[in-house]
């Protein structure tokens, strides 16, 4: 009662309050003549986005605590939920071995794991699609990350190790009762045109030359990730935008698509070959969907390099730096 209490101070429209029943609900209400459409769109957004992470958490941390109704989520198949959790586990893993036993040193080399944690953070995030606990500790790690206080970026790092073994710590059944399907109603994030995209992948992209002209291809790979995840968690960025940088997660992380039984056939990683004609058609595919709304949108996919992997990632956003989602009238 006392953490909701204080919740209340921060909230802008809503509360935090008992009914009759004594079950712990949220309450937004308003006179009729300040009730403007404007304010009641922030309002019950507030209202819908606090309710879908507290109750999680809430049960997650307080056992004695019972839902009231559950009936508008979709449970997942175990087989699902077993390949998320594994994903999981499996990425921090590696993400933990590269750090601990990579040929980087990780005193000398504190942005280069920083880029390792922060793309295995927006990756969960963007490709699990987690609730409660785990979706509110994903969050926290982006929150403590960017904060503007005294942290030198060797100790964020450390933090963020912290943080994640703690959540590989956590019992398989309990990120099992975080997956579930359920009916999205307010988006998050906020838009953001093409231009914005752009500046990101320009300020970032070419930090992972050096990581991969020197053997660091994990390094090298996480900042693409990096600048792929941190768009889709931070923006809602253009349509086209949205589409090629699923595809590009479904290209670089070809097991964990199909262990969800989607049949993807871009790359294989035990030969290190692209499926060249397949990628091509994807996103001739992805611009064909978006012409009506975006038509000089021709992506320059003779411009992609299969070399290797970090060798495609390069230019795998470089194309999408470079596409023209202005219209012509």
């Amino acid at each position: 009662m006392r953490r909701l209490m204080e919740q209340n101070f921060n909230l802008k429209y809503s509360r935090y309050a008992l009914d009759a029943d004594k079950n712990i609900t949220i309450v937004f209400d308003t006179f009729n003549v300040d009730g403007s459409p404007y304010k009641l769109y922030y309002a019950l957004k507030e209202v819908a986005t606090n309710a879908d992470k507290q109750d999680d958490l809430l049960l997650d941390e307080f056992k004695m605590l019972q839902s009231v109704d559950s009936s508008h989520l979709a449970p997942l198949p175990d087989e699902e939920k077993e390949v998320k959790y594994r994903y999981i586990a499996d990425s921090i893993q590696q993400v933990f071995d590269e750090i601990d036993h990579g040929a980087l040193n990780k005193d000398h080399y504190p942005g280069g794991i920083a880029y390792l944690l922060l793309d295995l953070v927006y990756r969960l995030d963007y490709l699990v699609k987690p609730e409660g606990y785990t979706m509110e500790t994903l969050e926290r790690l982006h929150r403590q990350y960017f904060a503007k206080d005294d942290k030198t970026t060797e100790q964020k790092n450390q933090l963020l190790c912290k943080e994640l073994r703690k959540l590989m710590e956590r019992p398989k059944e309990d990120f099992f009762s975080e997956m579930y399907r359920i009916k999205s109603t307010f988006g998050i994030t906020n838009p953001v045109n093409h231009d914005r995209v752009v500046d990101f992948i320009e300020g970032e992209l070419n930090h992972m030359d050096w990581y991969r002209d020197n053997g660091h291809t994990s390094v090298a790979l996480a900042i693409p990730g990096y600048i792929v995840g941190y768009c889709m968690f931070n923006y809602a960025v253009p349509k086209p935008d949205r589409d090629l940088f699923h595809l590009y997660f479904q290209i670089t992380q070809p097991h964990y698509f199909r262990n969800l039984g989607f049949e993807v056939d871009f790359y294989d990683p035990a030969t290190g070959k692209f499926h060249k004609k397949a990628i091509r058609r994807a996103i001739d595919q992805i611009a064909k969907e978006n012409e009506d709304q975006y038509n000089r949108l021709d992506p320059a996919t003779g411009s992609l390099d299969y070399d290797s992997m970090p060798e495609f990632a390069k230019s795998f956003l470089l194309m999408v730096r470079n596409l023209d989602l202005s219209r012509i009238d």
